[in-house]
């Protein structure tokens, strides 16, 4: 059968009920925009070397939340599995390399 947006049941059925509980409140804290800014800046500045160890655990954090939610993952291979990971849901993805830098 082809893969249908509403049909939740087989969307999520390879998802564990934790990663369904934290994509569910990532994505409610996602509403909040003022929310967004700050953790954008905060993320931001723990990824230049002026933050130093105190960014450290601010981008573990980050890796492990919004990364792992919006993100395929930070090489071909993690990609690829991720990618896997859906299609066994019937999930298809397009794979589209970004690089983020400074307007």
């Amino acid at each position: 059968p082809a893969f249908a947006p509403g049909d939740g049941r087989t969307a999520f059925a390879n998802e564990s009920t934790p990663r369904l509980l934290m994509a569910g409140a990532l994505l409610l804290l996602c509403r909040f925009r003022p929310l967004v800014e700050v953790g954008t800046r905060a993320a931001q500045w723990a990824a230049t070397p002026q933050a130093g160890i105190l960014g450290v655990p601010l981008l573990w954090a980050v890796r492990r939340t919004a990364f792992r939610h919006f993100c395929g993952g930070e090489s071909l291979e993690e990609c690829i599995d991720a990618a896997s990971h859906l299609a066994a849901s019937r999930v298809r993805c397009i794979v589209d390399w970004s690089i983020e830098e400074d307007e």
